[in-house]
């Protein structure tokens, strides 16, 4: 009997120990992340929140008890601040995040209707008024615009009326009447090539003409 109350001794003073340190032993603290994908978005347009813990066994989500980790996705109006509270052994913590909602103002919408009706009339040089269509800003410069699309339609037609006069040339046979035509044609095909090829440098000429004369006090 002695050696039986002796052993259940032994056995209290062995298990006090492991019972202090079982006693002691605290459960760690829960974590919790909350957070939207995107953060920012138009009202009405659709966002993710996520959320996942550590040491947790459930989150509430604005008093919505939800397992974890999760997600949902929402479609605030308006700028929206979620909150999370993760639980466990350990205690609880919270977590939070925000949505930012923007909205198209409808002044601001006015304000650049305005600015659009109102630069309707500028031109892209900046100054208001009605818009020049010629790319010339000066009579000098008008008739050297002129001429260049003349000499482009001139140089058309010289080629076109070679091509005829050489089947002028291959049509006449050695008809004299007919070569006769063909030299002619030639010849004032010529004179108005020269005077069509010339006519850039004459347009240079009256445009220096008629800037000398706008100087002159």
């Amino acid at each position: 009997m002695r050696f039986l109350f002796s052993l259940l001794l032994s056995s209290i003073f062995v298990a006090l120990p492991f019972s202090a340190i079982a006693a002691g032993k605290t459960s760690p603290p829960p974590t919790c992340t909350l957070s939207a994908s995107p953060t920012t978005i138009q009202s009405g347009s659709p966002s993710k929140l996520s959320w996942k813990t550590t040491n947790a066994l459930y989150i509430s989500i604005d008093g919505k008890n939800t397992s974890t980790p999760g997600s949902e996705t929402i479609s605030p109006k308006k700028t929206t601040t979620y909150r999370g509270v993760a639980s466990g052994p350990g205690g609880a913590i919270a977590c939070q995040t925000t949505v930012k909602v923007t909205t198209t103002s409808t002044s601001a919408l006015t304000t650049t209707s305005k600015v659009s009706s109102s630069n309707s009339g500028i031109c892209r040089s900046g100054k208001g008024g009605l818009c020049n269509p010629l790319k010339a800003n000066s009579i000098e410069g008008l008739l050297v615009d002129i001429l260049s699309y003349l000499v482009k339609i001139g140089t058309i037609f010289i080629i076109l009326m070679l091509v005829f006069v050489g089947f002028k040339f291959v049509a006449a046979r050695g008809n004299s009447g007919e070569l006769e035509k063909a030299r002619n044609m030639l010849l004032w095909t010529i004179i108005g090539a020269i005077i069509i090829l010339g006519a850039q440098a004459i347009a240079m000429g009256i445009a220096s003409t008629i800037s000398a004369i706008s100087q002159v006090p």
